[in-house]
């Protein structure tokens, strides 16, 4: 059961260090939150980062103060728990409806740049190139020097990076912008992998599958945003506005998150900076590279329907923009409410098992997808998108936690960054191909058919899936 901090005098400290010191130390993936007293200046000055920090288990002299401290075993109060979770949720948003708003006016996008299908699908897909390429060195760094810095770096460059792809947009310069945008692409898996570890270190081990459930709500949320507001934004500012418009509102989070992120350590204080020889067992680790591949079915999974839906509406069904932009962000806005319910189902529902609930996602999934290009009522496909966004981000979210229990916790950003780099990898290529075998048959059925072969190969995967909490 998780103890809840408490103040405590500098004579009880000693004492209760003493008495609890083996439990703090034997709990695993904890980190440490420094509680001073409430009648120090500390409390004043957390938020600049001067705090004491101590080794689980032993009060400290407070030098600011001259008042004790006592590492409890846990790395926030409840308060500071969920803020950083809120604030991140926001950084992560705006990420991701960057990310993805070029899709919701991909008809703007080829008409000014003067591209096909497949040239306008990489001003998409270049983004998640840039994430699949720097994944794992970005894991490895942020292993070694923090998850604090890494949130604050990561997603500053992603704001200037939003800046140079507005401008290379504005000027209709098409080989810029996928320079921008591919190094928009670098700071967003670095930031991503960032936020889930502070995450994950904030909750304890019986809700960290929850929480980070709660922040991959995030993706979602910022690509319903992006396929919905994109097209309000464009008719009204042009479609290079959509991109400054929502990569710079990550900077709100971020200055949410600075001062309660200086306030505690994310580090677990008995967690030793991983060897390379760690690292080169999680990269050798059969069960990550198994999550990583379900991941990579996930994303593309993801990533089909994101890109190709707001053209396949108005093409099809004769829908205008923004009403394909409005039915397209039904896919990913009911992903808010399965990434949100995904670490419920599993803690609650099957005792933190993983496994089933990912396989039993993309067992529904892949006859879903494959109708999906079959309906002719829009109505129908309104059902459909709800059930394929529900099942295929019920699991997609529970992979983040999956693979983080399947290591130790002082390389569980490596183990992330490998799930990261081969999902993104499935994200930048899944568009492109997909673009590339519309362009050749003109059927947005083999489109859809290629999906469910994609969802078919996850469940395969899922299948043979270890299970971390058997």
């Amino acid at each position: 059961m998780a103890m809840y901090p408490r103040l405590v005098s500098s004579a009880e400290a000693p004492a209760m260090a003493t008495e609890s010191g083996s439990r703090i130390r034997s709990t695993r993936s904890r980190e440490s939150a420094v509680i001073p007293s409430p009648f120090s200046p500390r409390a004043l000055i957390a938020a600049a980062g001067e705090h004491t920090e101590s080794r689980a288990g032993g009060p400290k002299w407070g030098p600011l103060t001259g008042w004790r401290a006592y590492v409890v075993p846990m790395s926030a109060t409840r308060a500071r728990r969920w803020g950083i979770l809120a604030s991140l949720w926001g950084v992560s948003t705006a990420s991701a409806a960057y990310s993805i708003v070029p899709a919701s006016v991909l008809t703007l996008v080829m008409e000014t740049m003067g591209v096909g299908p497949t040239g306008a699908s990489w001003v998409i897909s270049v983004v998640y190139l840039g994430m699949f390429t720097l994944a794992i060195p970005a894991g490895f760094v942020l292993d070694r020097v923090g998850t604090r810095r890494g949130v604050v770096v990561a997603n500053l460059g992603l704001v200037a990076a939003t800046v140079g792809s507005y401008l290379a947009a504005a000027a209709d310069a098409y080989l810029l912008l996928l320079a921008t945008r591919y190094l928009a692409g670098v700071c967003l898996v670095a930031g991503w992998t960032a936020d889930v570890n502070a995450v994950g270190g904030a909750f304890g081990d019986d809700r960290q599958a929850t929480a980070i459930g709660i922040l991959a709500t995030s993706v979602v949320a910022g690509f319903a945003v992006g396929q919905f507001a994109g097209p309000v934004v464009a008719t009204r500012y042009g479609w290079p506005a959509t991109l400054l418009a929502f990569g710079s509102l990550a900077l709100v989070g971020l200055a949410a998150f600075v001062p309660l992120g200086w306030s505690v350590e994310f580090r677990a204080p008995d967690a030793d900076v991983p060897r390379w020889a760690e690292f080169r067992t999680v990269l050798t680790d059969a069960g990550v590279w198994t999550v990583a591949l379900l991941a990579a079915a996930a994303f593309s999974l993801n990533l089909i329907f994101n890109n190709w839906m707001p053209t396949y509406l108005t093409e099809t069904f004769a829908v205008s923009i923004e009403e394909g932009g409005l039915f397209a962000a039904a896919f990913p806005a009911i992903g808010v409410v399965a990434r949100g319910s995904s670490g419920v189902v599993s803690d609650r529902l099957f005792g933190t098992r993983r496994r089933p609930v990912v396989l039993g996602s993309f067992l529904v999934v892949t006859p879903v997808v494959v109708a999906v290009g079959v309906v002719d009522a829009v109505a129908v496909l309104l059902v459909l998108l709800f059930l394929a966004g529900f099942f295929s981000q019920l699991g997609l979210a529970l992979l983040y936690t999956y693979v983080r229990e399947l290591v130790a916790a002082n390389v569980a950003g490596t183990a992330l960054a490998v799930l990261n780099a081969v999902g993104f990898f499935g994200a930048f290529v899944a568009p492109i191909l997909t673009a590339e075998i519309f362009e050749r048959s003109g059927s947005y059925l083999a489109v859809f058919l290629v999906a469910g072969a994609v969802a078919a190969a996850g469940t395969v995967l899922a299948w043979y899936a270890p299970e971390p909490n058997a």
